[in-house]
């Protein structure tokens, strides 16, 4: 997270990854010539309940969780 970003609900908490470790880990698949790399556990595993979750669910926390961020 910048320190200019707006997403202030997003600050502090322990669920985000750092920016050092996000970066290595992108270089290193970068590397590895991975066509999809995923960074942080917490992503990965959005990632893998997303797929069954309607869309439209998935389009409504969505739409929720930046209604709230940018207020």
């Amino acid at each position: 997270m910048t320190s200019n970003s707006r997403l202030k609900y997003f600050q502090n908490t322990p669920l985000l990854q750092s920016v050092e470790s996000c970066a290595s880990e992108g270089i290193a698949a970068m590397q590895a010539r991975k066509n999809l790399a995923v960074s942080g556990l917490l992503n990965r595993q959005q990632l893998f309940v997303s797929r069954f979750l309607p869309r439209q669910l998935i389009g409504l926390i969505t739409r929720k969780a930046y209604a709230q961020a940018f207020n």
